[in-house]
């Protein structure tokens, strides 16, 4: 039994987010209470395919213990992408490459029916739509449905979308039209009966953008393609035109005289398309939406922060809410603290993702739209344009295989990664690969690859890397750690710096700093912690590592001394996994260190912020010298 799993809990929306938490509090055996408007699971289409990331979707499934179920349902295969001209030319493609990606596609349908199965009938109560929640004044909260029955709860959560009657609550805000609107539609069986359509999309996504517009497509299961025309627009166009989707050979011909600048090839998307067409209106809540605590109520989801689609992340920041606050819920001594733990890294969280969604809208529909790159391509480079990438695999003693990837050529760099695993700093290493050559090593257990029993410390790790620049004569080498591949770095350089020019710790794990409060980095627990995030194999890697102390040294801190090669300690301005002032006392630690602060990034700001890390780091290698003559061992 856990300290709430007395309480009355109400999650309003059986969407993904809230579906999520009741999966997780259920694992916890916390009972709750699912109300959904729909009258049944089948009332209306859930929307297209989406993509779940490490740290997002897949990190909630996880701890929802559903690996399996996900794996049956998600589709390794359409990860790819393409940019297109509007003239139906392939500017640049992503393809997709089974086993080297993390982001797999998954139906919204299949996703919501797999989350459902998972839940002890009875848990949703299916057409009770909420007319109205206020709080009483024992400080419960009543809930009025629309069918005129009440019932009354300890706490209650908003996962009921972007016009949650649940947030008048908590704020007075109110979702904002962006200025583009989707008109939506698609194409069934298309590799039998549309194949130069299959085959323009691909297997995955299609954008193509021109001013002010864009034709984007997206592979979906059973042979579906789903197309959004994008148009930026004022709201009440309909009544204006007189479009209709009630008449969809007028709305063809309506888009078609949109595009008629497309090539034919992509206005085929238009002509072959079913009769099934719907208008949706982009909205989103003021980037940065966040209101003061209220005991008894919450929100997740789009609730919480609607942001447009460009960033990918609507479905993934729900499900880690999800996850955080059922982490906390279970964890907490009292709702209350639990409430007040999970709201405060969800603002900074979804601040910075608002603040992606906003920018990449506003470049991908824009006047100038084809100059910009689609925001979908924006934490991975294509092939053509990225430095070519090798992988070796090195074999040291007692059965240790270690893999390591590099491109580039140059000054040599060794990325190491957290949790989340290479694909984490996959954007800084193509980005540093222009001037430099990188290597990243995948560490032992990590996505998969064999760790031999006894190969079980941070200083097996750290002497590891020590021995490959060894073997592989590297010198001047710049050690750049992320996360807990920040502690590896911090301890490879107390051990030697022979090698090393340089040290560059980006919210690095490992130290322990007795006035300042506990980082939330203990991996024996599923506590909002980035241990948890990354994938289940990761997590039990991690744990053979650490063990159940925590992802830290306590006598670190002092060795810091040691080392006097530069040093530079980037940290995201919002990290609450570990708080900027662990970084800073990292740099008061480092002898030749200084500090820099990312603005809107929180504990991964390679990856939210990646043009400022960039930025930094290039500068840090530029101040470095690089002897004219290196030392040979």
């Amino acid at each position: 039994m856990t300290p709430n799993s007395s309480a009355r809990i109400a999650i309003i929306g059986a969407g993904p987010g809230g579906l999520t938490l009741a999966r997780i509090l259920q694992t916890r055996h916390i009972p709750v209470t699912v109300f959904e408007r729909e009258k049944h699971p089948d009332e209306r289409p859930q929307g297209g395919s989406l993509d779940l990331h490490p740290e997002g979707g897949q990190w909630a499934l996880h701890l929802a213990g559903l690996d399996e179920p996900f794996q049956r349902i998600a589709r390794y295969e359409d990860q790819g992408m393409r940019r297109l001209s509007k003239e139906g030319k392939v500017l640049f493609e992503i393809k997709p490459d089974e086993g080297s990606q993390n982001r797999p596609e998954v139906d919204r349908t299949a996703l919501r029916a797999m989350l459902l199965n998972s839940l002890t009938p009875g848990v949703v109560r299916w057409g009770h739509e909420v007319r109205s929640v206020r709080q009483g004044g024992d400080g419960t909260y009543e809930i009025q449905f629309a069918h005129g029955t009440t019932e009354v709860f300890d706490l209650v959560i908003g996962a009921d979308g972007a016009w949650s009657r649940v947030r008048p609550l908590l704020s007075s805000a109110t979702p904002t039209y962006t200025g583009v609107t989707f008109l939506e539609f698609g194409l069934d069986d298309v590799d039998q009966q549309h194949p130069a359509v299959a085959q323009l999309v691909g297997h995955g996504g299609m954008f193509a953008p021109a001013a002010n517009k864009g034709l984007m497509a997206q592979r979906n299961g059973h042979g579906h393609i789903r197309v959004y025309a994008c148009l930026r627009i004022p709201l009440g166009w309909e009544k204006a035109t007189g479009f209709t989707p009630e008449q969809p050979q007028m709305a063809r011909e309506w888009l078609l005289n949109q595009f008629a600048d497309y090539d034919e090839s992509l206005l085929a998307l238009i002509r072959e398309c079913n009769d099934q067409f719907a208008v949706r209106p982009l909205f989103m809540l003021p980037v940065g939406h966040r209101w003061s605590f209220h005991p008894g109520v919450t929100l997740l989801g789009d609730a919480a922060h609607l942001m447009s689609p460009f960033s990918g992340q609507g479905v993934n920041l729900a499900m880690r809410d999800a996850a955080e606050l059922a982490c906390a819920m279970s964890e907490c001594k009292s709702l209350e603290e639990a409430v007040m733990t999970y709201e405060k890294a969800m603002f900074a969280r979804a601040e910075i993702a608002a603040r992606g969604a906003e920018e990449g809208l506003r470049k991908a529909i824009a006047p100038d739209g084809a100059d910009h790159l689609p925001p979908v391509f924006q934490d991975q480079k294509p092939a053509a344009l990225s430095a070519p990438s090798r992988t070796r695999r090195e074999a040291f003693a007692d059965d240790l295989i270690l893999r390591v990837d590099e491109q580039g050529n140059g000054r040599p760099l060794l990325i190491l990664h957290g949790v989340a695993g290479p694909q984490s700093v996959s954007g800084l290493a193509e980005g540093l690969a222009e001037q430099a050559h990188v290597f990243v090593p995948t560490h032992p257990g990590f996505e998969g690859e064999p760790r031999p029993e006894w190969f079980n410390s941070v200083d097996d790790l750290a002497f590891t890397y020590l021995d490959l620049l060894d073997r592989l004569d590297l010198h001047d080498v710049v050690v750049i750690g992320c996360s807990f591949g920040g502690w590896i770095a911090a301890e490879l350089a107390v051990h030697s710096t022979t090698r090393l020019g340089g040290l560059i710790l980006i919210d690095a794990a490992g130290i322990k700093v007795d006035e300042l409060p506990q980082p939330m980095t203990r991996p024996h627990t599923a506590n909002q912690t980035e241990a948890a995030r990354g994938w289940p194999a990761n997590l039990e890697a991690l744990r053979a590592y650490v063990g159940p102390s925590g992802l830290w040294n306590p006598k670190l801190r002092r060795r810091l001394r040691r080392v006097n090669i530069p040093a530079l300690c980037l940290w995201g301005e919002h990290d609450t996994i570990v708080p900027p002032d662990y970084g800073r006392a990292y740099a008061q630690s480092l002898p030749n260190a200084r500090f820099e602060l990312i603005p809107q990034a929180g504990h991964h700001p390679q990856r939210e912020q990646p043009e400022r890390v960039l930025t930094q780091v290039r500068t840090f290698l530029n101040s470095v010298a690089v002897p004219s003559a290196p030392m040979k061992r």
